[in-house]
């Protein structure tokens, strides 16, 4: 959608400065969603496809959680990274 906010260089960025990126994961039928650790800006295209387009790992695919980081160690996320949509994501309200 052309007014979905690109946020790969956002990405990009978190990881020139060393800070750690965590990007949501929803369960499939659920409103459950983990925030998990992405390796690297580049791993993001190369993660399956959800049915809404949206590029996130597996549900089986064990990776350390946002919850589960030692507090103060520089991590850096938030609802949505590229390429996810600003605002239409399965947030609270869904």
């Amino acid at each position: 959608m052309q007014d979905e906010i690109e946020t790969e260089e956002i990405i990009k960025d978190i990881f020139q400065q060393g800070k750690t990126c965590f990007i949501p994961r929803y369960q499939f039928q659920s409103n459950h969603m983990d925030m998990v650790k992405l390796a690297s800006p580049e791993e993001i295209f190369s993660l399956p496809k959800t049915s809404w387009n949206i590029h996130q790992p597996g549900e089986d695919e064990v990776r350390e959680e946002a919850l589960s980081t030692e507090p103060g160690s520089g991590s850096l996320w938030g609802e949505t990274t590229a390429p996810f949509p600003e605002g239409r994501g399965r947030g609270p309200s869904s």
